[in-house]
């Protein structure tokens, strides 16, 4: 056993859960490039795969291993008893029909944003990310909205552990510039991101908020600076979040 972050962690446990992120990635892979990659003999990298497609949980296919459909079983649980998912579904297709763009909705899990939606209009540009990917909080207009609503000592733990690493050149990375940025999204109820994690993507996203005002989670739009500019950047694409933001909030406190 390791340390890690002060709790105990099962080294066996970590590397296969290693495993498993690597095929999630790459969706077919092989035991010579998990070794590699791992810093893993193959024999035990081959001893992991063995148990896990004898589980189901990996599909072994001309010695390519991919994640095995025992996996969706786990996606139904988490889903059906998401309340947050369940009164988002729908307004989050309805803002897709709408805009043309991408929605998504994020929630916070151990300092961490993970999408729990996504619906994508054939219209619009995708990008890597996908349901059940975990991101940073800090740049990205879903995750300010999210953190603008929490408790400040929640935020002020997240950032002295993860800080606000550039991921563009737009990337807000003062922690007092940030906390000014969370300030204004309080004041206007809508947050925006300008570039900031993505190049050449801007979004827009709201809050949704429990009956103590604290985000259970947070709903985006999102798209190509192309398309996402003007007065729909600054107006109509943040009216169109906010109510939908707000749907999901009477539907999530009364359901």
């Amino acid at each position: 056993m390791s340390s890690n972050q002060g709790g105990k962690t099962i080294r066996s446990v970590d590397r296969t859960l290693n495993i498993l992120e690597k095929i999630g990635e790459r969706n077919t892979v092989g035991v010579t490039e998990l070794a590699e990659e791992l810093n893993v003999s193959k024999s035990t990298i081959h001893n992991h795969l063995n148990t896990m497609t004898n589980r189901g949980y990996v599909v072994n296919e001309n010695d390519q291993y991919r994640l095995g459909l025992q996996f969706l079983w786990f996606s139904d649980v988490i889903q059906k008893s998401n309340r947050l998912y369940q009164m988002a579904v729908d307004e989050v297709d309805e803002l897709v029909d709408g805009t043309g763009e991408r929605s998504q909705v994020l929630v916070e899990e151990n300092g961490h944003g993970t999408y729990i939606y996504q619906q994508t209009d054939d219209r619009a540009i995708r990008t890597s990310s996908r349901v059940g990917t975990r991101v940073s909080l800090h740049s990205s207009a879903i995750g300010k909205a999210l953190l603008a609503y929490q408790p400040s000592e929640k935020v002020d733990r997240i950032l002295d552990r993860d800080g606000l690493p550039a991921m563009t050149e737009y990337t807000i990375t003062s922690r007092e510039a940030f906390v000014d940025e969370l300030e204004r999204v309080r004041e206007t109820g809508v947050a925006f991101d300008d570039e900031e994690g993505i190049e050449g993507m801007r979004c827009v996203a709201a809050p949704i908020k429990n009956d103590q005002g604290i985000s259970v989670g947070a709903i985006s739009i999102s798209g190509p600076c192309t398309r996402i500019q003007g007065e729909r950047f600054e107006k109509t694409l943040p009216q169109e979040v906010q109510r939908a933001a707000q749907a999901i909030e009477i539907n999530y406190r009364f359901a």
